[in-house]
């Protein structure tokens, strides 16, 4: 019969390095010594902090290290007894920590007084972003319960400033981009005795028309399909009434050169990868900031599918010299269309259970395209 406990360690310790958990992760974990003080309270004051965190974060799960012994003295109990190993058994490794690492300590003073501390940290990068301490009378039992629950409450004050519970719902984005410009160069020339006209027009189409319809799934996580249409004409147009030709001699000339291109295509990029599997390559990001009052950026990324298509082109001249005969041309060109943008600020904080808004807005970048980018969302946290 495999050895029970062996077992646990060896899942306890795959855990640690290759659990990812489906849901938001708290891991408790406890620091005190082998004094009076400490032993009385440490027990206590983890499970308060236990149960705040479970009420106030229901979507996530929330294990704590006195948790996991208790667990493994039972299943330890159950091998020496010779019962068979529970199917379940590989659920005590969920209870280490992964998104979440908090850290609680009971220490006795000199002073007769005992220290409390909690902090909490983003487990991947080890970012403290809770922190609370308490000094209090150690054989006062009732100020020192009163001090634990004081010190859970600004911890979840703290970490309720953070995305914990997903705002999760659909995000539809629209960005239609629009570029038609005319540049007209003109002035005047001098051959042959007498006044001429240099003209060049140079005439850009372009429209790029892309629809993502995604929904956000977690914490920047968002799966969803893009569907987009890409038309592309330029145009060059030169007349030269004193156009210089090898010889030396000067005469008119017109030259003429066309560019085109149209493709469609859909998909999103899975370029990324997840646990050795491809994933989509999309984010829609939350950013909650406090300026006078409360309220909240959305940001999503996101890159198509690369279709290729053909660029087709010819050019031609006629006139005095240099004459080029009309020759069309086509060659491949790989599209990706990429999802970048930012809207906000709305009104709305991290603790609501609804985040809604729907908004058309009109940029111009520095090469005169144009772009109409239209949102719509509605991202709820409840029953997450």
């Amino acid at each position: 019969m495999k050895k029970l406990y062996s077992i646990i360690l060896l899942i306890l310790i795959l855990a640690t390095t290759g659990l990812v958990a489906q849901k938001p992760h708290f891991g408790i974990t406890t620091e005190y010594e082998e004094t009076k003080y400490s032993l009385i309270y440490i027990t206590p004051f983890e499970k308060i902090i236990a149960k705040s965190l479970r009420d106030e974060f229901p979507c996530a799960e929330v294990g704590s290290s006195s948790e996991i012994r208790t667990r493994l003295g039972e299943l330890k109990d159950m091998e020496l007894h010779g019962q068979e190993i529970p199917a379940g058994l590989s659920n005590v490794g969920k209870d280490l920590p992964h998104d979440y690492w908090v850290y609680l300590g009971v220490h006795d003073n000199i002073d007769g007084k005992v220290q409390l501390e909690a902090r909490c940290y983003k487990y991947k990068k080890v970012d403290c972003i809770a922190d609370a301490g308490s000094l209090v009378v150690a054989n006062n039992e009732g100020s020192v319960t009163d001090a634990c629950k004081k010190l859970s409450k600004t911890l979840i004050d703290q970490l309720n400033q953070k995305e914990i519970c997903a705002f999760k719902g659909p995000v539809s984005i629209t960005v239609n981009s629009i570029k038609d410009s005319t540049e007209l160069v003109e002035y005047s020339v001098y051959c042959n005795q007498s006044d001429q006209q240099y003209r060049k027009e140079t005439v850009i189409k372009n429209s790029t028309i892309n629809d993502w319809k995604l929904q956000r799934k977690g914490i920047s996580w968002a799966e969803g399909t893009m569907t987009f249409t890409t038309s592309e004409l330029t145009k060059v147009t030169e007349e030269d009434g004193c156009h210089k030709c090898k010889t030396g001699n000067e005469g008119g000339r017109i030259y003429t050169n066309e560019k085109s291109f149209y493709i469609e295509g859909s998909g999103i990029s899975h370029e990324s990868s997840y646990k050795g599997k491809p994933q989509e390559d999309t984010r829609i990001e939350l950013e909650f900031v406090a300026e006078g009052t409360l309220n909240y950026y959305i940001i999503a990324k996101g890159t198509s599918l690369p279709v290729t298509g053909e660029e087709k082109s010819f050019e031609e001249a006629q006139g005095t010299c240099d004459n080029i005969p009309r020759a069309a041309k086509t060659k491949p060109r790989e599209v990706r269309i990429p999802l970048w943008v930012v809207f906000g600020p709305y009104p709305g904080k991290i603790t609501d259970d609804v985040l809604q808004h729907k908004e058309s807005k009109v940029i111009t970048n520095l090469n005169g395209e144009k772009s109409t980018i239209t949102i719509d969302f509605r991202l709820s946290r409840k029953d997450n």
